[in-house]
């Protein structure tokens, strides 16, 4: 056959897109001998599918899809067959983005992609075809939920020991100004640690976790990874201790999966106090959302104070009395890469200031990420976000 060239170009040297924008671009056919065809035609499609196996009395595989762009063009009639002669041919197309297309993404047990794919039918042969991925970003406007901008309180607290030898409770207070961050934003988190037990707290974790629900047929699968965690001193039998942290957002991509059915993503922060021997740790998890246009300012919500305490690694301090025998806070930083987890721990520094600037750090993402397999098994959602406080005691 006589194709030199076949392939799909979009007029953006990056395709990268998103909702409710115009796609254009071409189809370039080079020819160096004449040549029979039928046809020439444009898929342009985007959906997310995902697929994960079980097995229990016998192994089953659960598959779901669901499309969100689906159009085709026809540059050359299939009516009968029609010869072309030697020359370069270009057909060029144009097309809307859905306003509902959620974010490109890919994990380990599925993916939102989009692509378009240009064919040659051929009378009485094989076709030509080529394939071509293009990227979605949706910006997710976190001013659409108004309750994330209510104030959160939770506590949290624990008895160690039996009646016969009981101490006072282990209490965990968590205080957060909202529940809705953009991506260039610190999370401001105080953390109150009232140790009126007889067990020491060894350490305190403040960690960010990804969650993904994969839905089909029915059932679910729900997966998780950790993005990012810091660790404070502990506190002595008791002691009480106060935490005022700026909890940074990792430079990881948050993709919006708002209006994907079958893929849910969502976010926790995970406050945990270690204590120390064979006993059950305590735990908080509070809901947030991550997005990239940040909640714009409620006069009429209440002040926050975070009072950021004046040292070095700009962390609270563990008191002289309660820090003998506790390691010094540093931050532990998971990396996210294309074939495997890196994790890298080093000294915590003093935060710098984000400018505004700085606002949608997903957009200047590399689209190639989003492309890349990622074995981060992540994600989960449960739905609603969840603002309200609450108050739990539990017995070990």
């Amino acid at each position: 056959m006589g194709v030199a060239k076949f392939c799909v170009v979009f007029d953006k040297s990056d395709p990268i897109y998103y909702p409710g924008e115009t796609m254009t671009g071409r189809v370039e056919l080079v020819l160096n001998s004449t040549m029979k065809i039928e046809g020439i035609k444009l898929k342009l499609k985007g959906r997310a599918k995902c697929e994960w196996s079980e097995s229990h009395s016998k192994s089953r595989v659960f598959r779901s899809s669901e499309t969100y762009l689906k159009n085709e063009q026809t540059f050359v009639e299939e009516r009968e067959a029609k010869m072309l002669q030697a020359k370069k041919y270009v057909y060029p197309f144009a097309v809307m983005i859905p306003s509902k297309a959620p974010s490109s993404f890919k994990s380990h047990y599925g993916e939102i992609s989009y692509y378009g794919k240009a064919k040659i039918i051929i009378p009485h042969g094989f076709d030509y075809k080529k394939r071509t991925r293009f990227t979605i970003i949706s910006p997710l406007d976190l001013n659409l939920y108004p309750q994330l901008r209510t104030t959160y309180k939770e506590e949290k607290s624990k008895m160690f020991c039996c009646l016969w030898c009981a101490s006072g409770p282990l209490t965990m207070v968590v205080n957060l100004p909202k529940t809705g961050f953009a991506t260039s934003e610190c999370i401001p988190i105080i953390v109150e640690i009232d140790n009126a037990s007889n067990i020491a707290v060894n350490a305190i974790y403040i960690s960010l976790k990804r969650k993904i629900k994969w839905i089909a047929e029915g059932h679910h699968k729900t997966t998780e990874v950790e993005l990012q965690k810091l660790r404070s001193g502990g506190v002595r039998e008791g002691q009480s201790q106060t935490w005022s942290e700026y909890f940074t957002i990792p430079p990881t991509i948050f993709p919006n999966l708002e209006d994907c059915s079958i893929i849910r993503m969502s976010h926790v922060l995970h406050i945990e106090a270690r204590a120390a021997g064979m006993h059950l740790n305590l735990n908080a998890r509070i809901p947030i959302m991550i997005g990239d246009i940040q909640l714009s300012e409620d006069t009429n919500a209440p002040i926050f104070s975070l009072q950021v305490p004046n040292n070095p690694n700009n962390m609270a301090p563990v008191p002289a009395s309660s820090s003998q025998g506790y390691p010094q806070s540093e931050y532990h930083f998971t990396e996210i890469t294309s074939s495997k987890s890196v994790v890298q721990s080093h000294q915590s520094q003093p935060q710098p200031q984000i400018p505004p600037s700085a606002l949608s750090s997903q957009f200047e993402c590399s689209h190639s990420a989003l492309h890349s397999p990622v074995t981060c098994d992540n994600i989960i959602v449960d739905g609603s976000i969840i603002s309200s406080s609450r108050n739990t005691a539990q017995l070990e």
